[in-house]
């Protein structure tokens, strides 16, 4: 065994680099969603009366006896939760797969 073998033989795998970063990355992109959310949907698709900035993107989002109205169908605000959820959920992966991409074409294997 050379030197060389057993410092290949510690290395990290790249898998778990991926998925650390794709859990650092995953808590900011939900952040930018609802931050998104509080500045373009609530307020403007539906109102309500006890709202706390980035925290309605949690749901319900209209309280039953508080006042709370929707102004599209209830159908819509779901369905573009759903999207924005599944984006900031999807994006990070799909970086770090693009960046893996990236890197990797540099890299010759030699055997």
């Amino acid at each position: 065994m050379t030197r060389n073998d057993s410092i290949d033989a510690l290395s990290i795998p790249t898998g778990v680099y991926a998925v650390f970063s794709y859990v650092l990355l995953v808590p900011l992109f939900l952040l930018g969603a609802a931050t998104i959310w509080s500045r373009c949907v609530s307020g403007h698709w539906y109102v309500c009366t006890d709202g706390l900035g980035v925290l309605d993107f949690i749901p319900p989002f209209v309280h039953p006896g508080g006042g709370d109205t929707y102004r599209v169908p209830a159908w819509q605000v779901t369905a573009l939760w759903y999207a924005m959820a599944a984006a900031a959920l999807v994006l990070p992966g799909l970086a770090i797969w693009i960046f893996g991409r990236f890197l990797g074409e540099g890299k010759t294997h030699s055997t």
